[in-house]
């Protein structure tokens, strides 16, 4: 906490031509540093979670690849003055990006996370969000983008805002799947915005689509009450008959009490 790293950070590297990767068995924890160089933490694995909250890259910072298992992962209020990536790694709990500011390029491309908070956040170069996967929400209010940014083939899961956000020049949601509820409220595109081949799925009462193995279980469910109520059905009638309908002369029905008697004397025995 509250660290300042004069030189290059890495956790990744190479001996005698063979590439070292950094396994860390619990939290990795930089709350609040100020990395004045490069930063490189690619192809690591972490068990536990990931925190960078409120601190600044001053060099290039390159996470890409990473496996993180940790279920809260933090890396709201940094800033990053040059390229920040995080392409390709996979996040099995939530991400969250809250208020942070990019000043260079970053790029998200592959990206696969549970949530992804990503709400207040300012982009001066180009943004990259495309080919991402996120298994719950993903929230990208207030986003603020100078430059180009695209949402390009990613998927997400459950629900997706992306409200009251500005964007200077195009934003891009070609190919975009969202299986829960988007909303675009309010937001401004001062260029050009593509929806081509993008796609809104909104449930109706779930919070998330049903999968096709949970369809399948509901089907065979269905079909098995169905069947078992036509059965008792056709029993009924075997044992009691049809009971026949008679009416009188203003054509109203009236039932048979001789039939009647004998279903009521049946059922008794």
């Amino acid at each position: 906490i509250d660290c300042v790293f004069m030189g290059n950070v890495t956790a990744c590297g190479s001996y005698l031509k063979l590439s070292k990767n950094v396994w860390f068995e619990k939290n990795v924890s930089f709350v609040s540093c100020d990395f004045r160089k490069d930063l490189n933490f690619s192809n690591s694995t972490i068990m536990g979670q990931v925190s960078f909250a409120k601190s600044i890259f001053r060099g290039n910072a390159k996470l890409e690849n990473m496996t993180v298992h940790g279920k809260l992962n933090s890396f709201w209020e940094m800033e990053a003055e040059k390229a920040f990536s995080m392409a390709q790694s996979d996040f099995r709990g939530d991400v969250n990006f809250m208020d942070s500011k990019f000043n260079g390029a970053a790029s998200f491309q592959y990206l696969s996370a549970f949530s992804f908070p990503f709400n207040n956040v300012e982009c001066s170069d180009r943004l990259d969000l495309a080919n991402m996967t996120i298994s719950d929400n993903a929230f990208f209010n207030y986003l603020k983008c100078q430059k180009y940014a695209t949402f390009s083939f990613s998927k997400i899961y459950g629900n997706a805002d992306f409200m009251q956000g500005i964007y200077d020049e195009v934003a891009d949601y070609t190919g975009l799947t969202v299986l829960g509820k988007a909303r675009f409220n309010d937001s401004q595109y001062k260029d050009s915005v593509a929806f081509v081949d993008t796609m809104f799925i909104k449930p109706s009462e779930q919070n998330r689509v049903k999968t096709k193995e949970q369809f399948q279980a509901e089907a065979e469910a269905l079909k098995k009450a169905a069947e078992s109520l036509f059965g008792s059905e056709k029993e009924d009638r075997k044992e009691g008959g049809d009971v026949p309908v008679k009416t009188n002369a203003e054509g109203v029905q009236e039932s048979d009490n001789n039939n009647n008697q004998n279903i009521e004397n049946k059922s008794n025995n």
